[in-house]
């Protein structure tokens, strides 16, 4: 499985103009314990200031056989390529991620 942590209220729900921030990105899961490869290391939810609530999305993807064949970026760059305007829809049809298993959300605020 492939796990994928966004904020699409980057800096703020009403200018998100660096949305989807990727927080985090984990691929060949298995198992209850989130063990697998992480192509994005986990950066916890920290909205600026006086931004408001933010939803952290969480997407659990079915891997694809032909994940590996088609990545084009090294695993180990994965955490330099940037983080801020991640185009989500893009990434999951670049990789044939059609197999969404669940979805969930949080919201989260700074402390003012």
């Amino acid at each position: 499985y492939i796990l994928v942590m966004v904020d699409p209220d980057a800096p703020s729900a009403n200018r998100p103009s660096k949305r989807f921030w990727r927080h985090w990105l984990l691929e060949l899961l298995s198992g209850s314990m989130l063990t697998g490869s992480v192509l994005t290391a986990y950066q916890g939810p920290m909205p600026p200031e006086r931004s408001g609530l933010h939803r952290y999305q969480f997407f659990l993807f079915r891997q694809p056989s032909t994940f590996k064949d088609r990545f084009e970026v090294k695993e180990e760059d994965w955490d330099a390529v940037g983080r801020e305007r991640w185009d989500l829809d893009e990434f999951v049809v670049k990789y044939d991620l059609c197999g969404l298993l669940a979805a969930s959300y949080q919201y989260s605020a700074s402390r003012n």
